[in-house]
C-alpha cells in the first residue's frame, strides 16, 4: 500500500509492519541513514533507513559500522525483509555512498517495510524510537527500489552534513527540512527574494537573529570558503567576545519543491555560536565525483 513519509510519522502504530511504498529523499552519511519528506517536522523526519537481504548501508554509527554485508539474510521483530537485488537498486546504493565524507542524498520511491519500534521516555516528553543511532527513530528496511533521480547538478548540494567549528564549546542551530523549506517560500513570495542571488545577505539575515538591533557597521563577516552550492561565513560583532560561523547551503532536495527548479534559494543549513576565530574553523565539503 502506499504512504508518505508523514503519514508514517504521525500514525506509526497503525503501519507498524506493514509493507508501504512511499517517495521521499534517502541520504547517507555519518551518523546518518534516513528516508525523510521536507513537509515533515524534524531535521531527518524519524526514520532510520536499513536495505533487505544481506547488504547493508554501511553507516557508522551506534547502530552499525561501515561493514556493507551481513551474515544472514536481515530478520526484524521475527519478520524477514528480502531485498530485489537488482540494477536500479544499485544505482540507488551507489549514489548514495559517493561521498563517504559528507555524505549524499537521492530522491526516490522505494518498498519498505516499517517498524514503529517502542515509546521511549526522555525528559523533554515521550516519541517513538529504539532505532538507528542513539535510538533515535523507528525502522524503515528498504525491500525495492521503484525509481532514483540520480541526476547531478554542479549548482546544488547533495549533502545535509554541515561543517562544524573546530574549536570548543560551541553552540549550535541545526536546521530542519521544514525550515529550509519555509526560507526557500518567503524567497519565491518576494520576502526574501535577496536569497537567490546573495548568499551574503542571507548570512547577514541570520546575524540579525543572533544579536539584537544589530548595526552594519559593527558586523565582520568574511567568506572562510564558497562554492557554487555551498558557502561558510565567519562573523564577529564589535564590542563582542564571541565568534560565529554559518553554514549556507542550496541543497538538492528544494529544487523538487521549489515553484521553478531552476530556482533554489540560500537556506541556512547550520548556525554557530563559539569563542574562537576565523582561522580555527572548518573546511568545505569535497563535491563526490
Amino acid at each position: 500500500m502506499k504512504a508518505t513519509v508523514c503519514q508514517l510519522l504521525s500514525g506509526r502504530k497503525a503501519w507498524d509492519h506493514k509493507l508501504v511504498e512511499v517517495t521521499g529523499f534517502a541520504s547517507h552519511g555519518f551518523e546518518d541513514s534516513s528516508f525523510s519528506d521536507p513537509e515533515c517536522p524534524g531535521r531527518y523526519g524519524g526514520l532510520w533507513m536499513e536495505y533487505g537481504g544481506q547488504l547493508t548501508t554501511g553507516t557508522v554509527s551506534t547502530a552499525g559500522n561501515s561493514n556493507r554485508t551481513r551474515p544472514a539474510p536481515v530478520v526484524v521483530e521475527d519478520i524477514a525483509v528480502p531485498v530485489v537485488d537488482d540494477a536500479l537498486f544499485h544505482r540507488f546504493d551507489e549514489f548514495l555512498h559517493q561521498n563517504a565524507r559528507m555524505g549524499t542524498s537521492v530522491h526516490a520511491t522505494v518498498i519498505a517495510r516499517f517498524f514503529a519500534g517502542r515509546i521511549q521516555h526522555y525528559p523533554a516528553g515521550d516519541r517513538w524510537g529504539g532505532y538507528g543511532h542513539m535510538g533515535c527513530c523507528s525502522l524503515f528496511v528498504i525491500q525495492q527500489v521503484l525509481s532514483v533521480d540520480d541526476q547531478r547538478r554542479p549548482d546544488l548540494d547533495y549533502s545535509d552534513t554541515a561543517e562544524q567549528p573546530h574549536c570548543y564549546p560551541f553552540q549550535g542551530r541545526l536546521y530542519t527540512q521544514s525550515q529550509m523549506l519555509d526560507a526557500q517560500h518567503r524567497a519565491e513570495q518576494g520576502d526574501e527574494a535577496y536569497a537567490f542571488t546573495s548568499d551574503h545577505d542571507v548570512a547577514v539575515a541570520e546575524m540579525k537573529s543572533y544579536v539584537k538591533d544589530l548595526k552594519a557597521d559593527a558586523l565582520t563577516l568574511n567568506v572562510k570558503s564558497r562554492n557554487a552550492y555551498r558557502s561558510v561565513y565567519v562573523a564577529s560583532v564589535q564590542g563582542s567576545v564571541d565568534h560565529y560561523m554559518i553554514v549556507l547551503s542550496r541543497p538538492y532536495w528544494l529544487s523538487l519543491s521549489a515553484a521553478d527548479p531552476t530556482k533554489v534559494a540560500w537556506v541556512v543549513l547550520a548556525a554557530y555560536q563559539m569563542p574562537c576565530g576565523i582561522d580555527d574553523t572548518a573546511a568545505p565539503p569535497d563535491r563526490a565525483r
